[in-house]
């Protein structure tokens, strides 16, 4: 049975090394990414609940179950006045 030598173990062990080296930073690299995402993403969330912060159905209608006041707040929006353009 034939076995390896220490020094061809080293050999490959140290062979491995810039292998591992790359996907380390290849993974480091996706973590910036995925942390720049993330902020893009809660920065986004903020923006849309502060422009929807104009639709307050529970005040406008007191009293009515959660499924109609959805309804009320989808015509709200539909129902706005357009601001049309004049026409060139």
């Amino acid at each position: 049975m034939h076995r390896p030598s220490k020094v061809g173990n080293i050999l490959r062990v140290n062979a491995t090394i810039p292998a591992l080296d790359q996907v380390t930073q290849q993974n480091a690299a996706l973590v910036e990414e995925s942390a720049a995402a993330a902020a893009s993403f809660r920065e986004e969330a903020a923006r849309l609940t502060e422009n929807s912060a104009i639709f307050s159905p529970e005040e406008s209608m007191p009293g009515c179950p959660p499924h109609e006041r959805a309804v009320g707040a989808a015509l709200m929006l539909i129902c706005q006045p357009r601001v049309q353009t004049p026409a060139a």
